[in-house]
């Protein structure tokens, strides 16, 4: 158990000298405990259990500036070890009080894993009694650009004008949710189905995400102050988590409860895909320089830095296990790495051109969507099931319909692709046509 008596010689060697009661730089005294975890001007400085959230800590890894010592040589990696374990604990005094945070973390943790566990069990809810909307046609088809299937229900999500159109397996229309949004950039549902999340908003001005019950249609909150549209949304309704990523080169998570922020990843491009883990634990978010960092959702640490060795990484999914995350690469392959160490199990070339997007089935298949217009899937290990004919512009969204067998592709002409794994063959319809 580390301690503040444990942390204290440490400071007291390093800090103090700007930071005691007389100088007190940026308005904070790390003489005592008690000024140590009051903060300074800028706020608090210790967040007990979470010190990557802490600014004290990400200033003296060199994480955020001014980086501390100001004057001196960075800390040495034992000193960082003890303050870090002695975040993690609670930032505790005494004892007793560490054992009282950990025995209190320790529950919120068996709660929060019982949530996710019920959350993950059971049938998905599907729309009920939704209000009567028509489908509004825009004056010219539209690509799809989003597409999302609830992942215990056959049922599909992707944007309409003003909309959300809500379909089953065999693409017949489910219902009709009214969008504020004037532009909408990505869709997810939640690990239970039971949300739907939609990130908009209008380009170059602001961005946001709405989030819908699934079964009465109902906005249940809005989230993220975006200067873009977002690239990508994902959504935990166990964890009560929502992430928002795009050209912020930011991957933020806010709490579903209060809307607080509660992670603020910083990447060094556009996030172009988001997506937790089963459990919630970890968010994977992949960027337009090919690199895919696994996000810690209950501390902000980085569990895993996936690179690609070319292209963009264009989307990401993980396996219902929650040990493998599929990648899509903007070299053509379909990548699949292990969550636990990072490792990449396979890769396979799936398109000529890029990989835009990709889906788990119902159980064990994987697609994806290329540039070259086919569709493309894999099982587990790598071996290719199916491979569409070029059908059109290319596939920039790609889930799955009724079961493994049914893989449903959004492309730039505003098509839904219907790809039948066992005949291979592809019919196509308009969802957003004006001669519909």
């Amino acid at each position: 158990m580390m301690l503040w008596a444990d942390v204290a010689p440490i400071l007291a060697e390093r800090c103090t000298a700007c930071h005691d009661p007389d100088s007190k730089k940026g308005g904070l005294d790390m003489t005592s405990f008690t000024a140590a975890l009051q903060g300074g001007g800028s706020g608090k400085s210790i967040v007990p259990g979470q010190p990557d959230q802490s600014r004290l800590f990400r200033m003296i890894t060199q994480q955020e500036r001014p980086f501390m010592p100001r004057d001196g040589d960075p800390l040495e990696a034992s000193a960082i070890v003890k303050i870090r374990q002695w975040i993690e604990q609670g930032a505790a005094e005494d004892t007793a009080l560490a054992l009282s945070f950990m025995s209190e973390k320790t529950a919120k943790q068996k709660a929060l894993a019982e949530a996710v566990e019920a959350s993950m069990s059971g049938t998905a809810p599907l729309p009920e009694n939704l209000p009567t909307i028509a489908v509004r046609y825009p004056p010219r088809t539209m690509p799809v650009l989003a597409l999302a299937r609830s992942p215990r229900a056959p049922l599909l999500a992707l944007p309409g004008l003003a909309q959300v159109l809500l379909l089953d397996g065999a693409l017949q229309t489910r219902g009709v949710l009214p969008c504020e949004l004037p532009r909408i950039g990505a869709i997810g549902f939640s690990s239970d189905g039971s949300l739907l999340a939609i990130a908009g908003g209008e380009a170059g001005r602001n961005g946001k995400a709405l989030v819908y019950d699934v079964k009465s249609g109902a906005v249940t909150g809005t989230f993220g102050k975006e200067r873009d549209v977002p690239l990508a949304v994902a959504i935990h309704r166990g964890r009560g988590l929502i992430a928002l990523g795009g050209s912020s080169k930011r991957a933020r998570v806010y709490a579903l409860g209060d809307g607080s922020e509660v992670l603020d990843g910083k990447h060094d491009d556009f996030v172009l895909a988001l997506e937790f883990s089963p459990d919630g634990s970890t968010l994977a978010a992949a960027d337009r320089s090919g690199v895919i960092l696994l996000w810690e959702t209950d501390g902000g640490r980085i569990a895993q830095t996936l690179r690609l060795p070319k292209g963009a990484a264009n989307a990401v999914a993980f396996h219902r296990q929650g040990r493998m995350l599929a990648v899509a690469a903007g070299d053509g392959t379909v990548r699949m790495f292990s969550v636990q160490d990072g490792k990449e199990q396979w890769q396979k070339n799936a398109h000529l051109g890029e990989a835009l997007a990709l889906a788990f089935g119902p159980n064990n298949r994987l697609a994806t969507g290329g540039t070259d217009g086919r569709i493309a899937v894999f099982d587990l290990d790598g071996k290719a099931v199916a491979r569409s004919e070029p059908g059109g512009d290319q596939v920039q969204a790609i889930a799955f319909g009724v079961d493994d067998n049914i893989v449903i592709g959004g492309d730039a002409q505003g098509r839904l692709q219907y790809f039948d794994t066992s005949t291979k063959t592809v019919t196509a319809s308009q969802p957003l046509s004006p001669a519909q």
